[in-house]
């Protein structure tokens, strides 16, 4: 979860419900070491990252160094780790975890979990952008579940597509009929919808050439005499 949700309702709501968690902590947070109150921050600027960890965040590879220390949070007083992540934005993150760190694969396991929400991210985002989501005139919300339901069924196949290796023909006929102007495009739900779009463009007929339609055997009117 994001900063939004490091607030310590959340975090008794979730031991109370014996759930793993990470969380980016606020530069507000404090957290109980050694006996008293430091803030995160101090925790964070008395260490270094010593765990290499190449990263893609945000369209870009960073080159990302991975420090913890085990802490207790103010909410609850139970063990936690923080995990600190060097080398990617402007101050180092604070990720807090609950789940049990042994090793450095740990870590990086850690690190790991909270940056795969950046492809959560993408997904609403293309949801919203690519299929005007936030663009609907339907007002009840049967009308509303259903226009989400045949959406997401959309960006299911996206995602089926975009796991397909690079070599794939399909795949690389679709990223090809987008035309982008940057060959390298890390966001491939919006290069996919792109190029599946330009594909369906050509079918001026709709799908009446790709499906037969089923007729009945006479379609003559025929008069029935009632006497």
């Amino acid at each position: 979860m994001d900063r939004g949700y490091d607030d310590n309702k959340m975090f008794l709501k979730l031991d109370e419900l014996k759930q793993d968690y990470v969380i980016r902590l606020t530069a507000k947070r404090k957290l109980f070491f050694h006996g008293k109150w430091v803030p995160a921050t101090q925790l964070r600027e008395q260490r270094k990252g010593k765990i290499r960890m190449p990263l893609f965040y945000k369209g870009q590879k960073h080159e990302a160094y991975l420090s913890h220390v085990k802490a207790q949070i103010s909410a609850s007083r139970k063990d936690i780790y923080l995990v600190l992540v060097y080398g990617v934005t402007e101050h180092p993150m604070m990720l807090v975890t609950n789940k049990m760190i042994r090793s450095k694969e740990d870590v990086i396991r850690v690190a790991e979990l909270y940056f795969s929400r950046w492809r959560i991210e993408e997904y609403f985002r293309c949801k919203k952008q690519v299929f005007q989501f936030e663009n609907f005139r339907v007002r009840k919300l049967k009308a509303i579940n259903a226009l989400n339901f045949y959406i997401t069924l959309c960006m299911a196949f996206l995602a089926h597509i975009s796991m397909k290796p690079e070599t794939n023909a399909i795949k690389v006929s679709i990223i090809k009929t987008a035309a982008t102007i940057k060959e390298k495009v890390h966001f491939c739900y919006y290069r996919l919808a792109k190029g599946i779009s330009g594909v369906l463009s050509y079918a001026k007929e709709g799908v009446r050439l790709w499906f037969r339609t089923k007729r009945p055997a006479y379609r003559q009117l025929c008069l029935k005499l009632v006497v």
